[in-house]
Parts: C-alpha cells; structure tokens; sequence
C-alpha cells in the first residue's frame, strides 16, 4: 500500500511473493519479515513496490503454485527451480541449462 497509494518505498510479502522468492532462490526464509529483509538487501529501494507487484502478477498468471507453466515463463533459462520439483510443468521442453555466454 506504501508504495502505490503513497510513493513510497515498500516490499509487500505475501503467498506468491513467498513462494517465488523461494523457487528463485532470492531467500530461502519463510517467515514473511524475513523474506522482505533478503530481498530489500539485495534490490534497491526505488524497485521494491515494482517488484512485489510483479513478483504477485506473475505467481497468478505464470508460476502457479499447483500448475506452474515453465515453458511459457521469460524466467525459465535463470529459474533455479523451473522444470523441476514443485516448478514442473505438465507439458513442456525438458530442463535445459543455459549456454554460457
């Protein structure tokens, strides 16, 4: 709410954000105040309310918890977790690892 209604700097934390800073290995915390610290160590203040949100869009649209579709997210190719375990889609390309550049 800070940062959209009023501009400021905030991290919201909440299912999605939980469960995608984890299967992108951002924090390995569970505990929602945990998992705000990790991330706003590591992103810089002006992009925190940007990335909360698009971390919730992309929890509902793309990486759904229980039918996550690895072959249609952009984030695959750097996703720890994309193809596999809780991260594996019903159809789709097996895991690949990306080519150095």
């Amino acid at each position: 709410m800070l940062g959209v209604a009023f501009g400021e700097p905030g991290f919201a934390v909440d299912t999605h954000v939980t469960r995608l800073t984890g299967l992108l290995r951002l924090t390995y915390a569970t505990d929602p105040v945990k998992i705000e610290e990790d991330v706003c160590s590591i992103v810089p203040p002006s992009e925190w309310t940007g990335l909360s949100l698009r971390l919730i869009l992309h929890g509902r649209r793309i990486c759904v918890a229980n039918r996550p579709r690895c072959h249609e997210c952009v984030l695959a190719d750097i996703c720890p977790s994309a193809y596999l375990g809780l991260a594996k889609p019903r159809t789709g390309p097996p895991h690949r690892v990306p080519k150095a550049r």
